[in-house]
């Protein structure tokens, strides 16, 4: 009996966390010193390392691991000093990563649970942060954060020369990265990938030269729905890649929202899955820029761009590029039904095809389409072809002596003008170039200031009106 009562005992004993704290403070007087610290903690834990003053090659190392629920563990470091290294390993639910590096350092975090937070130290929306002390590409911060599970947080501020890769596996997550810098060099690179449902992603970088990569599903574990994603650019020479792939059942009801100020930003979007949502405002070019204009191309299904593999169709996806200013280029190709791409361009020498990347122009292969053209400015140019499918719609409006080249391949496919207007306009010496190929085709069309029009229809029960002023 006694012996019964004491392995209860023992049990009782081991089932309460301990709550542990470790507290490691490194300090250096001369340059060339490297400080080591390494800390593991199984339960309710809480680890501060601080590596202060100038030194090179310190290394810190925390590994934390809940062993009874409702334990959770926060570690801290601080690390002052160039070529520096942290790596943070947490298990378990609601962890939390504090950070702050002056560098160039590297960190390397990997939070596997739920409700898992690397933050700054206040809380997760002021951003662990990697301060530069120089202006050298060299220089370079680099962060590493995966996130396994459900409701994680990654926020991370890098300052001039910031690299942040941040890999989320799970619903309900959220990542948030800032990075700021000067003009002169490639500057920042951020990566996010997410894989699961309703996860939030916000990116704002500043400078010359920034990238920008996020990527739904990218593992094709068979699901990315409903996530919200936000990018900010400020500067020149941007870049953004944008990809999703759809799996087995996701890959579907996603927003992005772009925002770029500035001349020579370069998007490339790939969209699998239905009803997707990409907006693109892309300020600048207005003159006195060393870059040419705003440039990119997108692909709805087909798989063109940033590579397959790709399911049969895509859906109800919505495309919306807006560009200010002059010389932008924007190409594309749908492979779907009942999707609605709009492309406004005001400025002038904008070109919608050929270049870049020659897909060329809009490009549908699929039915119930519908595409929105506007171009305001000079010598602007415009390439549609659509190759197959029925009830296809294309809006133009057209203004200062541009081009226009529209071939319509199916039946009961629409030339008119914007939104519920039946009359496309082509102002100012434009000219149209239609061809109508099917039956139950139908053109309205006005033209004024020394327009012109050519129109083939090859089909029956075809309808062309023209009206020149």
């Amino acid at each position: 009996m006694k012996k019964v009562s004491l392995f209860l005992g023992m049990v009782l004993a081991a089932s309460f966390a301990i709550a542990q704290t470790s507290v490691i403070n490194q300090t250096t007087t001369g340059s060339g010193a490297s400080n080591s610290a390494i800390v593991t903690q199984t339960g309710d834990n809480e680890s501060t390392i601080n590596q202060t003053t100038w030194g090179t090659g310190h290394q810190a190392i925390v590994t934390q691991v809940q062993d009874i629920e409702g334990t959770k563990n926060i570690s801290d470091v601080l690390q002052d000093q160039r070529g520096a290294e942290v790596n943070i390993n947490q298990e378990g639910a609601a962890n939390v990563a504090k950070l702050k590096q002056s560098g160039p350092n590297t960190a390397d975090i990997d939070q596997i649970g739920t409700g898992n937070v690397l933050g700054s130290y206040a809380n997760y929306t002021g951003m662990a942060f990697q301060k530069n002390g120089t202006y050298f590409s060299d220089d370079n911060n680099q962060l590493w954060v995966t996130q396994t599970g459900d409701r994680n947080k990654a926020g991370v501020s890098q300052e001039h020369h910031g690299s942040a890769n941040i890999d989320q596996f799970g619903s309900d997550n959220q990542a948030r990265v800032k990075q700021t810098g000067i003009a002169g060099d490639v500057i920042n690179t951020v990566e996010v990938l997410e894989n699961g449902d309703f996860n939030n992603a916000g990116i704002s970088q500043t400078g010359e030269g920034n990238t920008g990569i996020l990527w739904l599903n990218d593992a094709n574990v068979g699901k990315a729905t409903n996530n919200i994603l936000n990018v900010t650019q400020s500067g020149d020479a941007n870049r953004l890649d944008y990809k999703i792939r759809r799996g087995d059942i996701g890959g579907s009801y996603n927003t992005l929202d772009v925002t770029q100020t500035g001349n020579g930003h370069l998007n490339r979007i790939a969209v699998d899955g239905n009803h997707n949502g990409v907006t693109i405002v892309s300020n600048g070019n207005v003159g006195g820029s060393i870059y040419s204009g705003n440039k990119g191309d997108w692909s709805i299904q087909t798989g063109a761009s940033l590579g397959g593999p790709w399911n049969t169709t895509s859906n109800g996806n919505s495309l919306d590029i807006n560009a200010q200013g002059s010389n932008n280029t924007a190409t594309g190709k749908i492979a779907g039904n009942r999707n609605d791409v709009v492309i406004a361009q005001n400025g002038s020498g904008n070109f919608v095809g050929t270049a870049w990347n020659m897909q060329d122009g809009v490009v549908i292969q699929s039915s119930d389409n519908d595409v929105t053209l506007v171009q305001n400015g000079d010598a602007n140019k415009v390439t549609v072809l659509q190759k197959t499918g029925d009830f296809n719609v294309v809006n133009l409006t057209q203004d200062g002596g541009a081009d226009a080249d529209i071939v319509q391949n199916g039946d009961h496919n629409t030339l008119m003008g914007l939104d519920i207007d039946p009359i496309a306009t082509s102002f100012n010496g434009s000219v149209l170039d239609l061809d109508q190929i099917g039956s139950g085709n139908t053109l309205h069309l006005q033209q004024t200031n020394g327009a012109s029009a050519t129109v083939m229809q090859d089909g029956m029960t075809n309808t062309s009106v023209v009206i020149q002023n």
